[in-house]
């Protein structure tokens, strides 16, 4: 009985912890992409944990938006800045 309950802890930390890496490499992957593409950081957040770009210093803060896991939110660039052909 003692193992049963040992292993369902387990599963659930393991799908938590599994769901926490998801999240992180989700919202990275959008500010990869981002970036490579000329757009300029504006903040990131997993959870309620908050990476925020104020006039170039990154600053931790914290809030929450109701629905959402994490975001990550980047500015594209100045219209002048497009190269159209």
């Amino acid at each position: 009985m003692n193992e049963m309950i040992i292993g369902i802890i387990l599963v659930i930390l393991v799908t938590m912890l599994a769901f926490i890496l998801h999240l992180v490499l989700h919202e990275v992957g959008h500010l990869i992409a981002g970036m490579l593409s000329g757009y300029e950081f504006v903040f990131i957040r997993f959870g309620s944990y908050t990476l925020l770009n104020d006039n170039g210093k990154l600053k931790f803060t914290q809030f929450n938006v109701p629905g959402t896991a994490g975001q990550c939110i980047m500015k594209p660039p100045s219209y002048d800045k497009f190269r159209f052909r």
